[in-house]
């Protein structure tokens, strides 16, 4: 990792006043490493971190020990820092201070593939499903002692949203729930995030996967979960500022200050250097080398073979895809390849 963060630090001697994320591994390295999972060396973490920014770069004007704080309650959770997996988000709040002034932070937000994975870590609950309902779907629901819910999605237009629900199971009973909510309650769930109509909001992007997750977490309240599971569901739309081997148990310090304050924050233009998060890129896959990938992958898994690389790579370097790599994790891949192919034969 020292290697990485000296050609950093050389890279922008010429402009000595942006502080990068090197310099703040570099400072607070014991603090982040003993954070993190074993699994997940700094290193790793550099590289995650890297990929992160790359896809969201939104959120590099953010303050660094917020964003440093999001990232590693993400791996805590057993997930990777990547916005398309429908895991988790970053969206960047304006939060308000004590003595008044506002800060560019990151907000922390589960997605409902998130919540999913947390709730059927669980012996005792699981979620098995959580769909949209769409206007010219087939749709009917009752409550009661025999509650029903039938959905039949239509194979033509479906039009728009106008519900969602989600189904769970109890398993200490063996029985089976499930939570229905209209069009109007979900605008009132996002009604109440201060950040619901940010640009950079889930909800703006991804309004159907967070109209699910709205019923997936109306739902989790009715399943037996464990303590713990409900202490890693509550890190939901939290502003962590300290660093801690247990992010569930670091203060959220999420000011719910007014929607004029978020939506002059999510209009402002970014000129100011502040405090900016510089990352400086690194030496990227050759040509050469994503040929060679390529070619060893193919008579390593045959037909199958851009399924398998691609899940290799995302677990082994954690990127989605090949032109991802620095030329060292391509290098290494290309030798554990060779060795494979080699072994096969």
């Amino acid at each position: 990792m020292s290697n990485n963060l000296e050609k950093a630090k050389q890279a922008i001697a010429t402009a000595p006043q942006i502080t990068t994320i090197y310099d703040f591994f570099e400072k607070q390295k014991d603090l982040i490493k003993n954070a993190l999972p074993k699994t997940i060396t700094p290193d790793r973490m550099v590289s995650l971190f890297t990929m992160l920014v790359k896809s969201s770069p939104e959120i590099m004007n953010c303050s660094q020990v917020s964003l440093i704080a999001a990232v590693i309650q993400t791996i805590q959770l057993g997930f990777l820092p990547i916005p398309s997996t429908g895991h988790v988000y970053y969206v960047p709040f304006a939060n308000r201070k004590k003595d008044g002034t506002i800060v560019k932070e990151v907000q922390f937000i589960l997605g409902y593939k998130g919540m999913i994975d947390l709730i059927n870590r669980s012996r005792d609950a699981a979620v098995l499903c959580a769909e949209c309902v769409y206007e010219n779907d087939y749709f009917e629901y009752s409550l009661g002692l025999n509650p029903v819910l039938i959905h039949r999605p239509t194979k033509e237009n479906r039009g728009q949203i106008i519900g969602v629900y989600a189904i769970g199971k109890n398993k200490v009973v063996d029985e089976k729930i499930f939570v229905y909510l209209t069009r109007d309650e979900i605008e009132k769930v996002r009604a109440a995030s201060k950040s619901g109509n940010a640009e950079y909001s889930p909800w703006v992007k991804w309004y159907e996967e967070m109209a699910k997750k709205t019923a997936i977490k109306r739902l989790a309240k009715l399943l037996p979960l464990s303590i713990d599971i409900q202490k890693q569901l509550a890190t939901d739309e939290t502003i962590k500022t300290e660093i801690a081997p247990d992010m569930t148990i670091v203060k959220d310090e999420t000011n719910w200050n007014s929607e004029e304050e978020q939506s002059s924050f999510t209009s402002e233009k970014q000129t100011t250097q502040t405090n900016v998060i510089e990352v400086t890129p690194r030496s990227t896959i050759t040509e050469k080398q994503e040929n060679a990938i390529k070619e060893l992958a193919k008579k390593r898994y045959a037909e199958k073979w851009q399924v398998e690389i691609l899940n290799r790579i995302g677990s082994e370097f954690g990127v989605e895809t090949l032109n991802m790599l620095t030329d060292k994790q391509a290098e290494i891949l290309i030798k554990e390849l060779q060795k494979e192919n080699e072994n096969n034969n």
